[in-house]
């Protein structure tokens, strides 16, 4: 059920059509947007200006009862100065918390006549438009229930930092400073070589396959890409999703070794058999499926 407040309730049985929404978005890293849907600058109760947000629409917001979660979904176009396709592409809005506020736009100062609290749980972008996907304040009451069961293991690398099962310590297992001497496929950005000096042959093949890679210079800096498969004779970082902007000669990146779950990996690349998280002898279809003789 929705509450208004008594002050406000004069203003709705007006039935004028003056309803806005305003939206304030904080990012993980502390930065904050206040938007509107009206056509001009409102001045919120909070005394901060939320500016129009043209080339936004969101869907129809669904509301459950008891525990269920609430939720909708935003679909735009980079229309704002401050929402940019570098901040998009590097997943700044990731986890940001939103506020949506319902008000008259006539007085807006009066204030709110219903607060919803949001967090976005994810961000797309196409390179022309952007959707995220927002959620009510239910989502921290999900407890995990069971875990996940399988023939590789069934850990993140280094995860137990956050709370998972594996306490690998990636700050052994990652490579700094390494300089790109470009990409090998152009403008698709997947495939980059790395210069001699910043990336010997120390590293077999396959080393960082399943790892990541982070820029830490140049158009690209503060993304972060997964890494497909790793060439040690040429130095070919191969990825699985090509970096947004031109990666130039002398970028630099950071690179942290991957794990493909199997248990030899586990005990031959990082000694940590101990946190194994997978069952090598769990049945597969392969024997589900599997045809008995007559």
């Amino acid at each position: 059920m929705i509450v208004v407040a008594p002050a406000l309730r004069g203003l709705l049985a007006q039935k004028t059509k003056r309803l806005a929404k305003a939206w304030k978005i904080t990012r993980a890293d502390g930065e904050v947007l206040r938007f509107t849907s009206a056509s001009k600058t409102l001045r919120l109760v909070d005394g901060q200006d939320y500016s129009p947000a043209s080339g936004i629409a969101a869907s129809a917001a669904r509301r459950e009862a008891a525990l269920a979660k609430h939720d909708l979904e935003f679909r735009g176009v980079v229309t704002s100065e401050r929402i940019t396709a570098d901040d998009l592409a590097a997943h700044r809005y990731d986890e940001a918390e939103v506020y949506e506020y319902l008000v008259d736009w006539a007085y807006a100062w009066a204030g709110n006549i219903t607060t919803t609290r949001y967090w976005i749980s994810g961000v797309t972008w196409s390179g022309e438009t952007w959707s995220a996907s927002v959620e009510g304040f239910t989502r921290w009451l999900e407890a995990k229930i069971g875990d996940k069961y399988a023939r590789p293991c069934r850990h993140t690398l280094g995860d137990a930092a956050t709370g998972g099962g594996c306490s690998v310590n990636l700050a052994s297992f990652t490579v700094t400073g390494v300089v790109a001497a470009g990409t090998l496929d152009g403008e698709r950005r997947r495939i980059i070589r790395a210069t001699t000096g910043s990336l010997s042959g120390a590293f077999p093949d396959g080393y960082f396959a399943h790892g990541r890679a982070t820029c830490t210079s140049g158009a690209n800096d503060g993304i972060t890409r997964d890494v497909k498969g790793y060439t040690s004779a040429t130095r070919d970082i191969e990825l699985q999703l090509p970096f947004p902007h031109r990666i130039a000669a002398a970028d630099e990146f950071s690179l942290v070794a991957g794990c493909n779950g199997l248990k030899t990996t586990c005990i031959v690349k990082f000694a940590n058999f101990d946190d194994f998280g997978g069952y090598e002898f769990m049945p597969g279809s392969d024997r589900i499926l599997r045809i008995r003789p007559k």
